[in-house]
């Protein structure tokens, strides 16, 4: 499953954003940071993999695995961190999957008491380096 992405990116960052595919015009390293958070209908511990696909193929040694633990319908986050190289037009997305079809990405609304600001189900940081 792609990670979709709903967020602009200033295109003179050189990174656009196509609904989570990201387009590089500007070739570097790039310090990749991607943050889900994740949720299930069911406590069933399942496992959920996560990894990077750059233009089209998975990016090799990106791949991360965990187990969503707490219960049915509690939140827990992931967070991976990658250097990769792009030249021009270079395109990079986050990917995921699990065999429990009960998991999904989670979009958290605000709450109150206290009041806290809403929290999207997928951040991602994109920083050119070099």
């Amino acid at each position: 499953n792609p990670v979709t992405l709903d967020t602009q990116i200033d295109g003179s960052s050189g990174v656009t954003n196509n609904n989570g595919l990201l387009t590089f015009t500007t070739a570097g390293s790039w310090q990749i940071i991607f943050e889900l958070a994740w949720t299930s209908t069911v406590g069933a511990n399942p496992v959920i993999s996560q990894w990077l696909v750059k233009n089209g193929s998975n990016l090799a040694n990106t791949g991360q695995d965990f187990q969503l633990l707490g219960g049915a319908n509690t939140v827990q986050m992931s967070a991976c961190t990658f250097l990769v190289s792009v030249v021009t037009n270079d395109t990079l997305q986050v990917y995921w999957s699990s065999s429990d079809t009960r998991v999904s990405l989670t979009y958290q609304g605000a709450l109150s008491t206290p009041t806290r600001p809403a929290s999207p189900s997928a951040i991602l940081f994109v920083n050119r380096i070099g």
